[in-house]
């Protein structure tokens, strides 16, 4: 394989080469300044090597004589193939990746990051890329790349060296869950864009003892995450597809301390089962339709959601969610008492977002901050349609026949920092 990837002499970005310099006035006066940068140490020329992609990298060869090998004892190594009008040059591309590849000394390597839109290549020559930075002590692997038919060998799942990985494949068979996995060093793991089901995460996990943060994105999650290993502190779910499988999911991690739930035009329709050690909790959603016709399911879920992180220390909830607590109150659906002691809002601030507010506030007794971030509403607000159908004095309801809580505001750009007086009385207050 190796033996039929030529060197390519040409102007596409990924050789060895730079085109001929052009005269540039006062020369003598140039040649007789002195070149701080090369007359750094060698290694802190490499480190600042190491933090270009590959191609630019390479380039510095044709600086000078000291330039001419630095490239080849970077520790990080970075690949793009970013020409996504240009597929024809994809096999240049490939070429150089190989032909550069081989010529890199560093016994050690930080980082290796591969980002290829469409890799109709040989598998085999990307099984070879792999084998080959798994023997140089790699750190951290990257792999973002668009590829069928393609399931990582064996070897793939037993490194002692990695600490992070992400995957972005978009092959929903990138693992098969009949392979053992033995990642003893591995602290953080993202997947995205594969689908995963229950059997394989337990499989994972088993595989990986020290591991403490978990992202999964653009997932097909099919059955329960059971997360039961005391070392796994950070859950982050983004953009989970709702393929129908949401509504069976269900995440029992009982040691874990942070979560986060992000998305974009979804029901979060699954079920906390047991979160108990949870600090820390973000659910922020970013609508892309209306979404008037789960009115009734989306706020029960969400209240049922509150009710199972109602200990956390602190709360951060996105404009939807904000509308959605509105729509609680509209619908005199029971709210859950929470114990948060920090609070952060992101919200456009509308009129109807005040009875969320103002819902939050009354079930937080023991709330000590409440952070305000002022951001642009969305052209199609979720909660809009179905509100108009509540009369304004019916909303204005709600917000009128309190007394006002007393502020202590600090402003920092577009965020509002409220720490509330001591002496005031929490249980009877609104905005």
């Amino acid at each position: 394989m190796a033996e039929n990837l030529q060197s390519s002499s040409n102007d596409n970005g990924y050789q060895e080469s730079t085109p001929k310099r052009s005269k540039i006035h006062h020369q003598d006066e140039q040649e007789s300044s002195p070149d701080r940068l090369s007359a750094l140490p060698e290694h802190l020329l490499v480190e600042i090597l190491s933090f270009l992609e590959m191609k630019d990298a390479v380039k510095t060869s044709a600086l000078s004589k000291t330039w001419k090998h630095l490239w080849t004892h970077v520790d990080k190594i970075v690949y793009v193939f970013d020409d996504r009008q240009l597929t024809a040059k994809l096999p240049e591309f490939i070429s150089f990746v190989h032909r550069t590849l081989m010529q890199c000394t560093c016994p050690n390597l930080k980082k290796f990051a591969l980002s290829v839109d469409d890799y109709h290549y040989h598998h085999e020559l990307l099984d070879e890329w792999l084998q080959w930075v798994f023997k140089k002590n790699l750190k951290f692997l990257k792999l973002d790349l668009i590829v069928e038919g393609y399931c990582f060998p064996e070897w793939f799942y037993h490194n002692s060296s990695l600490v992070k990985l992400e995957i972005n494949m978009n092959n929903p068979w990138w693992y098969n869950g009949e392979e053992s996995v033995s990642w003893p060093s591995l602290k953080s793991l993202q997947l995205s864009y594969v689908s995963i089901w229950d059997g394989q995460v337990a499989t994972i996990l088993s595989g990986c003892p020290v591991l403490e943060t978990i992202v999964f994105r653009s997932l097909d999650v099919i059955g329960s995450l059971n997360i039961k290993y005391p070392s796994v502190r950070s859950l982050k779910l983004i953009d989970l597809s709702d393929d129908g499988f949401l509504e069976s999911l269900e995440i029992d991690a009982p040691f874990l301390k942070e979560l986060e739930v992000l998305g974009r035009d979804f029901i979060p329709c699954f079920r906390l089962i047991n979160v108990s050690s949870l600090v820390y909790a973000k659910f922020d959603y970013t609508p892309e339709s209306t979404l008037v016709d789960c009115n009734v399911v989306w706020p029960e879920a969400a209240a049922k959601l509150l009710e199972n992180v109602s200990c956390v220390k602190e709360l951060v909830l996105g404009p939807i969610f904000i509308q959605t607590l509105s729509l609680l109150t509209l619908l005199s659906v029971p709210f859950p008492l929470l114990k948060c002691k920090r609070v952060k809002i992101r919200s456009p601030l509308m009129y109807y977002e005040l009875l969320g507010i103002v819902c939050l506030l009354n079930t937080s007794p023991d709330l000590d901050t409440l952070i305000i971030e002022v951001v642009t509403p969305v052209e199609k607000l979720w909660l809009a349609g179905y509100v108009s159908s509540f009369s304004d004095d019916i909303i204005r309801t709600y917000l009128d026949g309190n007394e006002d809580y007393e502020w202590e505001l600090t402003k920092n750009k577009s965020c509002f920092e409220f720490g509330f007086v001591k002496s005031c009385d929490k249980s009877t207050n609104s905005l």
